[in-house]
């Protein structure tokens, strides 16, 4: 004992190991994130959008580091027919897509 009592969250239960035969861990359900995003101009940022048949909802505003690896972002009220969008916006984000998307995920239904 190192200066006081017990912190709680050490007396955690500690999760199995996965066997190697399990695969990684999947992601959370909605959970997504992705490397390689290059530096915007000022006044520009990444904008995420959820995208159906007829119309699409704005979820956030991408927070991309100098790495260039983004998320894990948590994307709320999906379906299986949604799809998610990244476009480039003004950094205050738009109530609509103001460019075309960047990049179109799809999601697969289970």
């Amino acid at each position: 004992m190192l200066g006081g009592p017990p912190r709680g969250d050490l007396d955690a239960p500690v999760p199995r190991p996965r066997a190697e035969d399990e695969g990684p861990l999947p992601p959370p359900p909605g959970a997504l994130g992705g490397g390689g995003l290059r530096a915007l101009a000022a006044g520009r940022a990444y904008e995420l959008w959820v995208m159906w048949r007829g119309g699409q909802r704005a979820v956030g505003m991408l927070t991309v580091p100098s790495s260039g690896m983004a998320g894990p972002t948590v994307v709320p009220g999906l379906t299986a027919s949604d799809e998610i969008g990244l476009t480039v916006e003004p950094a205050a984000g738009a109530s609509k897509p103001t460019s075309a998307p960047i990049l179109v995920m799809r999601l697969h239904g289970s």
